[in-house]
């Protein structure tokens, strides 16, 4: 019972609220009227209307300490206004977020209503104008309406009233809004500024105008200023326009000091009655008071078909006015020729043209032009200067450092002068180039540097020549030496006055140094010794067979040696040299004994600057190479000595038995395959089988076997000495041939060696002769070599004599990879004499101190040592003497090589040409002149009596001897090719013409019963 009277109760009580809120809705009457003067409160503020934007200079309004209770809206003049039922937007109503009425105005009937506020919230587009909305009540009172206002919640929020408009910042009233006036006078557009405007008189001015289209003086004014670089000048005043005036004027006397400034004027505007009152500042364009923009030089232009050529000044300088004058001066390096007028440009001409036959005086200076602006009373602006050309001849590098490790370097010669002339074609200017000593440099091609008008690019203004400067290759390994490359003999071909200008003209000469540095030496002696290039001590090798001794690749270069049984060792046999398509083959392997009989033949014609010289006794061969490459071949009976002397710039790049060059001392014996055999533990007897083996040729590989295929053939360089005396003696010699060093006293025999077609199979056989031309049985021991080389020796009634087969081998002469693989090669007979190493100490001792550069060297980088220690070696191996004079070959020539490293052994001439020192070179005699004769100390052998020749090897009146043949002594036509028989014979000068007799077997005599011989004499050829 007592739940259901409580239910009653709640429900009755709801019903009384219910009926009251209703009630309160419809207009019910309450106990107070809102719309009583005495119950609400008036709010009258202009920035509440619509019209108020809020702008950066205001400080938004807001309600938050507006106190909650009914108010009333009026404007300034009193009347009612009312909140705005549309949304106004932000920053409306002097606040940002202004609130306004979401809803229709309610009618009187309606009494108190409750309608919904809204405001912005955020300041874009899509944002919604009803964010957070609020319910407020409100009451039309008849004339004005009420409203139930609350404090907001932040002064971001105010309450909106009203609609009418608020001027703008242009715009004036008394009251600050509608209706609204200009607050000052209305420009249209921008001020125009003009200038500057020249007289006939040269005076000139600026002048800045204004458009104001209201015919009638309704009390404007327009203020004028001048500003220079953006700033008024206080000693002008601003001139003020009234009434119909609209342009102000500032004359070119106020501009003295603000020339080459930019001119430009600003204008504010005013009312009369509020001149204080005035508009922002309103800035024309600016002129620059000047030439502002650099001018141009254009050239030199060749013009005419090749007859004339000119350089034009373009000023780039805008004005319409015609009576402006421009002057243009031309300088040269900086300053002006007064022969040279200035030009003065009117009108619209803006380029000034100067001739090239104006130039005489001016070659090698920078030719540019400056223009500025001219008026009367003096006034002138500044000088603006031109890019600038560079009108000569120039030379680059200005000086030149060469070291010889180049090959060349190049000097690039750059002509700014167009070679014109009256004839308007084949215009040329020559120089002669000249070198001021002898022997430093060459020049590639040509003396002469010649400049003609088909070399000009008109694109670039200029034509590009190409100098190559080569310097000799030499021995010195220090030092400096120094030319100067002038220009000279100046010639012209053509005539006239553009070209006249170059009649004496020269270019700058180039000073040259050339850093000295020695080529690289390798030598092969005895059987053998090997000095390489970096490591300090010899070493040697034993074995038969064919191998690279030196090689590099990129320029074609290699030198190949054969070796044959020589006692129980090896000794060189043959060589063949090879650069590019020269190929020189030295055989002297055809009989033991006979190396010195050695044939000389090339499968090629030789390159150009090739040579090759042999002594008149056949036993001496230099061959001096295009590259500056030089072999020298001593020939002895069993063995040759051969040395490799290489340009500097081989830097890096040798391979081979002779090592490598970079260096390092710990890579000479660098494997064909790049693997490295550590040198030897004991430098006195090293012997690096291992690395050796790697360097040996075979088949295709070896020049032996196959000659080289021939290379494309190049283009023929030639080489100018460019010196006094010399400047048109040019040759395809790159390198002075200092021939003393390689074969001293040693006819040349380029043009006299034979040209054997390359051989057909293994043996290299020569079509023409029958017999071999290399020997094929020296690989390995067998019976047949001993029994030939026994039966050459009955034909000598000469005793070899044999070593015992005694250990000599032994570890600590091996490179430390090599013990395994190291066997004694070819043992051969027990010699007939035991020798002990003392007595071969001292034979070897007695005979180098023969030679006649001991004194010289005998102190000098171990060589006396190292040739005393192969000279032994050589013996015990050999057990004869035999090798004795090639081990004083060796000292002497080891000791010309090592005195050519140093400039103090020279005599330098003041032309720059360098000579080793007669007591080294042409004093010396051939060691075969101490067999039968002495040699006189000045180079000239003395022969015993009964003997002459250079070298006194021909005995008098015997003729020539021919030992043997390297074929049968018959040969059957039908069988063979019987047109030439290769021989060997002595007691001959090589150089000497020969004859052989030649007997022809026709058939058997069958009547005599006896052979129909028919003898007759052919020309022998005995290189």
């Amino acid at each position: 019972m007592r739940t259901v009277s409580t239910m009653k109760l709640l429900l009755r009580v709801l019903c009384l609220v219910l009926l009251s809120a209703l009630s309160y809705g419809q207009g019910v009457p309450e106990e107070t009227d809102p719309c009583l003067p005495t119950e609400h409160k008036i709010l009258q503020d202009s920035f509440r209307t619509t019209g108020f934007d809020l702008r950066a200079t205001d400080t938004p309004k807001c309600d938050d300490k507006l106190k909650r209770g009914w108010y009333r809206f009026q404007d300034m003049n009193g009347a009612p206004i009312t909140m705005p039922t549309t949304c106004p937007g932000r920053n409306r109503c002097g606040t940002v977020a202004p609130y306004w009425m979401n809803g229709t105005l309610p009618s009187v009937a309606d009494n108190i209503i409750s309608v919904q506020l809204c405001t912005k919230m955020k300041d874009d587009a899509a944002a919604l104008c009803c964010a957070e909305p609020e319910k407020i009540v409100m009451k039309n009172c008849g004339n004005f309406y009420v409203y139930d206002l609350f404090p907001t919640m932040d002064c971001q929020r105010g309450f909106c009233a009203g609609n009418i408009i608020r001027c703008t910042v242009d715009q004036r009233s008394l009251t600050g809004f509608a209706p609204c006036t200009d607050r000052y006078p209305v420009l249209e557009g921008l001020p125009v500024l003009q200038g500057p405007l020249v007289y006939p008189d040269q005076k000139f001015e600026f002048r800045c105008r204004v458009t104001y289209n209201v015919p009638i003086d309704d009390g404007h004014r327009f203020e004028i200023a001048w500003t220079f670089n953006g700033n008024p000048d206080p000693n002008i005043q601003p001139t003020i326009l009234a009434d119909t005036q609209r342009e102000a004027v500032l004359s070119g006397e106020q501009m003295k000091g603000h020339l080459n400034k930019d001119i430009g004027c600003q204008v504010r505007t005013f009312y009369i009655d509020t001149q204080d009152d005035k508009s922002p500042m309103r800035t024309t364009n600016t002129i620059f008071l000047g030439v502002k923009e650099q001018p141009e030089l254009i050239g030199p232009t060749v013009r005419n078909n090749n007859k004339a050529f000119d350089f034009q000044c373009k000023v780039n300088f805008n004005s319409g006015d015609t009576d402006q004058q421009i002057e243009v001066v031309w300088l040269f390096d900086g300053v002006q020729d007064p022969t040279i007028v200035r030009r003065v440009l009117t009108g619209q001409d803006r380029i000034a043209t100067l001739k090239g036959s104006a130039l005489k005086n001016h070659i090698n200076k920078n030719v540019q032009c400056q223009a500025r602006l001219i008026f009367a009373n003096g006034i002138q602006t500044e000088i603006r200067p031109s890019n600038r050309f560079f009108f000569g001849i120039k030379v680059n590098p200005g000086s030149l450092n060469i070291n010889v490790q180049d090959t060349e370097k190049e000097l690039t010669v750059t002509s700014t002068i167009p070679v014109v002339c009256n004839e308007g074609q084949d215009c040329c200017l020559t120089y002669k180039l000249s070198s001021s000593r002898k022997f430093v440099v060459t020049l590639k091609d040509t003396c002469k540097l010649k400049i003609c008008s088909k070399d000009w690019d008109p694109d670039r203004k200029q034509a590009v020549f190409k100098i190559t400067v080569v310097p000799f290759r030499n021995d010195v390994s220090s030092g400096n030496k120094q030319t100067t490359l002038s220009f000279e003999s100046i010639t012209l071909t053509g005539s006239g006055p553009y070209i006249d200008i170059l009649k004496n003209h020269k270019p700058t000469p180039v000073p040259i140094t050339v850093k000295l540095q020695a080529g690289y030496t390798c030598s092969l002696t005895g059987d053998p010794h090997v000095i390489g290039f970096d490591y300090p001590h010899t070493y040697h090798f034993y074995h038969v067979g064919e191998y690279t001794a030196y090689e590099v690749n990129d320029r074609h270069f290699e030198v190949q040696v054969k070796t044959w049984k020589c006692w129980r060792v090896s000794c060189i046999c043959g060589v063949i040299v090879r650069e590019r398509n020269s190929i020189i083959r030295v055989n002297g392997c055809a009989r033991p004994g006979y190396a010195h009989l050695a044939s000389l033949d090339i499968p090629y014609s030789l390159d150009k600057g090739t040579t090759v010289l042999r002594s008149t006794n056949g036993c001496n061969i230099g061959i001096l190479l295009p590259s500056g490459s030089e072999v020298k071949i001593d020939l002895g009976g069993m063995a040759m000595n051969v040395y490799i002397k290489t340009p500097a710039f081989d830097i890096n790049k040798a391979r081979g038995v002779c090592g490598t060059n970079d260096g390092n001392k710990g890579n000479d014996f660098t494997h064909r395959d790049g693997r490295i055999t550590v040198p030897c533990r004991n430098p006195g007897g090293c012997i690096p089988n291992d690395f050796i083996n790697s360097w040996s040729v075979a088949g295709k590989n070896s020049f032996f076997v196959t000659t080289p295929t021939k290379k494309p053939s190049l283009a023929t360089t030639n080489y100018c000495p460019c010196d006094a005396g010399n400047a048109d003696t040019c040759s395809s010699t790159q390198h002075p041939k200092n021939t003393a060093n390689v074969c001293n006293g040693c006819p040349q025999i380029t043009d006299k060696i034979q040209i054997r077609t390359p051989g057909l199979g293994k043996t290299n056989i020569d079509p023409a002769s029958s017999g071999k031309q290399w020997s094929d049985e020296t690989n390995a021991f067998d019976e047949d070599f001993i029994q030939d080389e026994l039966n050459v020796v009955a034909m000598m009634n000469t005793r070899i004599k044999r070593m015992s087969e005694d250990t000599f081998w032994n570890d600590q002469f091996l490179s430390s990879d090599e013990s395994a693989s190291n066997t004694i090669p070819n043992k051969r007979l027990t010699r007939a004499e035991k020798i002990t190493r003392d007595q071969a100490r001292d034979r070897c001792n007695n005979s180098i101190q023969t030679s006649q550069l001991y004194n010289k060297c005998q102190d000098m980088e171990n060589l006396f040592e190292n040739t005393l220690t192969d000279c032994i070696e050589d013996i015990m191996l050999g057990g004869t003497n035999d090798m004795l004079d090639s081990a004083i070959s060796s000292f002497t020539t080891s000791c010309q090589i090592t005195m050519a490293k140093d400039m103090k052994y020279y005599n330098e001439n003041e032309d720059g040409s360098v000579v080793l020192k007669s007591e080294f070179t042409d004093d010396v005699c051939p060691i075969e002149c101490r067999k039968h004769g002495e040699c006189d100390g000045k180079g000239k052998c003395l022969c015993k009596a009964g003997w002459e020749g250079d070298t006194c090897h021909i005995e008098t009146g015997k003729g020539p001897q021919i030992i043997l043949t390297t074929s049968d002594s018959m040969c059957q036509a039908e069988d063979k090719i019987c047109n030439s028989v290769d021989l060997m014979v002595t007691n001959i000068n090589i150089f000497d013409k020969l004859q052989c007799q030649v007997f022809t077997l026709d058939a058997m005599d069958e009547k005599n019963n006896k052979p129909d011989i028919k003898p007759a004499l052919n020309e022998a050829s005995p290189i």
